[in-house]
């Protein structure tokens, strides 16, 4: 094998892992209680060559701890006591509220809780100060201990400040938490999330000219020759870098696929994509470019909008369960699928087809499109839904409010499948005549604003 394609597959691989990797530890409950307990162990060190090189500190001395070492003893050791036993409860609490949430919503919202920033800090924080005051009290001398006598003023004043700092993050922990368990709290924060994974994914505006796919060019069969790269191991596709993966079979790849989309599960061995050349190809040529697919535990919203329409769905189907029965949390779910469709009706999905700058090789992924999109929000509370006339009104107002924003044939058409759906459950279904009717008022509604958007795109277009 070529030594300069095993080293770009080294590079690669771990420029994917190091990436995938940063991702996680940003995200995750201790990079940010690590990070300011680092910064405490800093200023810690900074504080105490002060208070040695420049006892007086000028003019500050008086506003600074003067008391005796003894004093400053105690003072640190209730510091660092109350904070410990805070930090304790803290934890308990957060652990209950992640339980109530997984019982309640979704295991999926459990990932919201551990990579909140506001409980990243106050836990960060907490420690911190804990740390701070432990190093500052190792340092206190009374005279008779030898050395002479040392009390650290600007350090324990420090500890006393970053003690009265942490009571008021007290105050706003107990605030955030109990805000961030209510459910209208929890769907808004991953509707602004999905938002933003709209805004990344699908930043350029809808195009109606260039709504057609670009042609995908396939060697024929004859002249082809073939090779399946298999998945390293098992798990959740969590995103493919397609520039990483293009540039790693320049010049010898004419065609690549990718077997599923992300957001998928995968199982060790299983095809991960498909390479078809002219010439024969080297399974071990090709092993760096398995750099390019991130496959881990759990999925991400970094390349997968379904996962976070997915925590929606869930919430909504928890609540419309029989043990928690709480249909007013499933109209808030859709109400949040409903802003993301729209905010999707007017973009513009990029291309499942992919190439290299000089057009020599293709690669043709897998991705959700706009009826997909529809189908995931829609179609699982449609059918849990179907014996709550509230919800299903709500559900077809919502069809109603979204038609007119769509102007393209296909995205119509995906819309108008969920409300005929309702039509034709309605014919099973045990409501009232009035009930009924009222349904049906509201999908013929909805269908007509369809109707009505296709004719204002034609009358557009003429």
């Amino acid at each position: 094998m070529d030594t300069g394609k095993s080293a770009k597959g080294l590079s690669t691989t771990m420029h994917a892992k190091l990436r995938n990797l940063t991702e996680k530890v940003v995200a995750s409950l201790w990079f940010m209680p690590t990070l300011l307990v680092s910064l405490a162990c800093a200023a810690a060190a900074a504080t105490l060559l002060i208070d040695e090189r420049a006892p007086t500190l000028g003019g500050l001395r008086p506003w600074l701890f003067g008391g005796t070492a003894s004093a400053a003893r105690d003072l640190l050791a209730a510091i660092a006591g109350s904070l410990i036993t805070v930090v304790a409860l803290a934890f308990s609490v957060t652990i209950v509220a992640i339980q109530q949430a997984s019982t309640q919503f979704s295991p999926r919202v459990i990932r919201n809780f551990m990579r909140d920033r506001g409980n990243q800090v106050v836990f960060g924080a907490y420690v911190a100060t804990f740390v701070f005051a432990l190093l500052i009290l190792r340092q206190v001398r009374d005279e008779q201990d030898g050395g002479g006598g040392f009390v650290p003023g600007l350090a324990v004043t420090t500890a006393l400040l970053l003690a009265l700092i942490c009571v008021g993050l007290l105050i706003y922990f107990i605030h955030h938490t109990a805000i961030s368990l209510q459910v209208a709290t929890i769907g808004d924060n991953i509707r602004r999330e999905l938002r933003e994974g709209i805004d990344r994914l699908y930043p350029d505006p809808l195009d109606v000219a260039t709504q057609e796919e670009e042609p995908l060019v396939i060697p024929p069969p004859e002249s082809a020759f073939r090779l399946v790269l298999s998945a390293p191991t098992a798990g959740f596709l969590r995103a493919v870098d397609a520039e990483l993966f293009l540039g790693t079979l320049a010049e010898e790849v004419q065609l690549a696929e990718v077997a599923l989309p992300v957001g998928d599960y995968v199982f060790e061995g299983n095809p991960l994509a498909t390479l078809w050349s002219t010439r024969p190809l080297q399974r071990e040529t090709f092993e760096g470019s398995l750099a390019a697919f991130t496959i881990d535990r759990e999925r991400s919203l970094n390349q997968d909008i379904l996962f976070g329409i997915r925590q929606l769905v869930d919430i909504a189907l928890k609540a419309l369960s029989p043990g928690i029965n709480d249909p007013t949390t499933a109209e808030q779910c859709l109400s949040h699928l409903g802003d993301v469709v729209v905010q999707l009706a007017d973009r513009q999905f990029p291309s499942p087809s992919r190439q290299t700058r000089d057009r020599t090789t293709i690669l043709r992924l897998k991705q959700p499109g706009f009826g997909d999109i529809v189908a995931a929000s829609f179609s699982q509370i449609r059918r849990e839904a179907a014996g709550d006339v509230h919800v299903t009104a709500h559900l077809l107002d919502l069809m109603a409010q979204i038609a007119p924003r769509l102007t393209v044939l296909d995205r119509r058409i995906a819309l108008r499948y969920e409300i005929r759906e309702v039509l034709e459950a309605l014919d099973t279904l045990a409501f009232t005549a009035s009930d009924t009717a009222s349904l049906r008022m509201r999908a013929f509604a909805a269908l007509d604003a369809c109707t009505d958007a296709q004719e204002g795109t034609s009358s557009a277009h003429a």
